[in-house]
């Protein structure tokens, strides 16, 4: 007589094994019962999850009562998968074998495997399910997430375990790719769910969460686009095929010296991939937009951020009280504050528009460091005509001035201030940069800078193209070192709409 803890559903029942993966036993056991995949072996559930297999299987983590059922229905144990169990903590990640784990860490329905390990176990290894996890340690090899023969990618959507489900091919015949020991062993630190021991600017080496140990390897995955874009995608890593998830295991291995992460190494990435930025002429510019972006969508720490984008120590601005010795200025009215900076009302008011600097009210003086940083705004954060003229990589003529309608000048009231600011500018950058593709090829490609020897208005033509580029009407360009704006290519075929639209043709 059945056991009256057995759910009906599974003629065969298969017990799980050691290290084997949830998705992966359920794919085992489906095609053990005739089950079209894992959708037709959830649907025979009391109360099965009705959407897409992605969410289905998350929904499986975190849901202690389907797991439950799931046992009971596969050997006639409610405890038998409850090792799976991962207690939500939020909306991004769960705890699972007490670790907090991104939502995002899962490939699912994506799969992987290591054919060797298919032959010898024939069971789909647990840490395959973590797309941080790119290698088999124990077989030195890249693991595979395409089929060889048709190319389709490999998923948990599927109805066996061994084969293809496009063209049939078995897995475990499949050709191996030998992996690094450095990859490798970034591999097994992300499968072992240790903690993450990293160094920063700083001698002594910290330990942080697995947690940060993803979040860098997801910040090394990113592309440019995400960067310009100042985006940081709540779903990337799982739908990231495999070649892009490799190149970070990559990038992290160079990184890893005697058991410890040296952060720094990873600036020169960083520097690379946010390579037009340079262009600015301020040795900080990128390194600033980095920490910034850092910052504001990563949740790590701001030492590691710092790290992270330069190799050597990020300057820390001077306090009041630092550069006056304990015994800064009181400055009280407008006049002090005016004289202290050197400029006139005009520029005042402008540092007012863009909440540079606030007047305080009456009778109460100024804070030293918001006039220091006023200080500093004028002198790193706006850009002079010369300065201008070399980020355009053109002659610029003011008169009429055809490239401040992208780029205004910082205060409007002064017309004899011709100066931009650096967020004008580097907001310019990133539109260009979220549009490029580094892999085009152009046909007949004419560099923006050539264009316009054509014209009297240089700077007027550069714009134009600019603005055909980040309103989609041009949508294939190329960009070249030095990165000037004048650096730009662009079809030839595109030549006559820019110059016409650019000289009012």
């Amino acid at each position: 007589m059945m056991p009256s803890d057995f759910l009906p559903g599974c003629y065969a029942n298969l017990p799980i094994r050691s290290g084997e993966s949830l998705p992966g036993y359920l794919l085992r056991l489906a095609e053990a019962n005739g089950y079209r995949g894992i959708r037709g072996l959830l649907s025979a559930l009391p109360d099965p999850p009705d959407r897409r297999l992605a969410i289905s299987l998350r929904e499986l983590r975190t849901s202690e009562p389907l797991l439950r059922n799931l046992g009971r229905m596969a050997v006639g144990d409610g405890q038998h998968l409850l090792q799976f169990f991962c207690s939500r903590s939020n909306e991004y990640g769960s705890i699972w074998h007490g670790v907090l784990v991104n939502h995002d860490a899962w490939l699912e329905p994506a799969a992987q495997l290591c054919p060797q390990c298919l032959a010898d176990a024939s069971i789909l290894q647990e840490e395959w399910d973590l797309g941080c996890v790119t290698t088999c340690e124990r077989h030195g090899v890249e693991l595979l997430d395409a089929c060889p023969t048709c190319s389709a990618q490999i998923s948990y959507d599927r109805a066996s375990l061994m084969h293809c489900h496009i063209c049939g091919t078995d897995f475990r015949g499949m050709a191996t790719v030998v992996a690094s020991q450095g990859m490798l062993t970034v591999s097994s630190d992300f499968a072992s769910m240790s903690r993450f021991r990293y160094r920063t600017h700083v001698l002594q080496p910290q330990v942080g969460p697995w947690s940060l140990g993803f979040d860098l390897f997801k910040i090394l995955s990113l592309k440019l686009h995400h960067w310009a874009s100042n985006t940081y995608p709540k779903s990337h890593l799982r739908n990231l095929r495999l070649p892009q998830r490799l190149d970070a295991t990559r990038i992290l291995a160079t990184a890893r010296v005697d058991n410890v992460y040296e952060l720094r190494c990873l600036a020169s990435f960083v520097a690379e991939l946010l390579k037009p930025l340079q262009a600015l002429p301020r040795d900080a510019a990128l390194q600033q937009y980095a920490l910034e972006y850092l910052t504001a969508n990563v949740s790590l720490p701001r030492e590691v951020s710092a790290a992270i984008v330069s190799e050597a120590t990020l300057p820390v601005e001077m306090l009041g009280y630092q550069i006056f010795s304990g015994r800064p200025p009181s400055m009280r009215g407008v006049d002090a504050a005016i004289r202290f900076l050197g400029i006139d009302n005009l520029a005042y008011a402008a540092l007012q528009d863009w909440d540079v600097i606030s007047t305080p009210v009456a009778g109460e003086p100024y804070d030293i460091d918001a006039l220091l940083a006023a200080q500093r705004f004028l002198k790193e954060d706006l850009f002079t005509l010369a300065e201008q003229q070399q980020i355009m990589g053109v002659p610029i003529s003011i008169d009429p001035p055809h490239h401040l309608k992208m780029m205004p000048t910082w205060n409007p009231r002064n017309r004899t201030d011709c100066r931009v600011s650096l967020q004008s500018v580097r907001t310019v950058y990133l539109q260009l940069m979220e549009r490029w593709d580094r892999d085009t090829s152009l046909t007949a490609p004419v560099r923006l800078r050539d264009l316009t020897m054509k014209t009297d208005f240089p700077a007027a033509v550069v714009m134009r193209a600019i603005s055909l580029i980040v309103t989609g009407a041009i949508q294939r360009f190329d960009w070249q070192a030095p990165f000037t704006l004048g650096d730009i290519q662009v079809e030839g075929a595109a030549s006559e709409s820019i110059l016409q639209g650019a000289l009012g043709g």
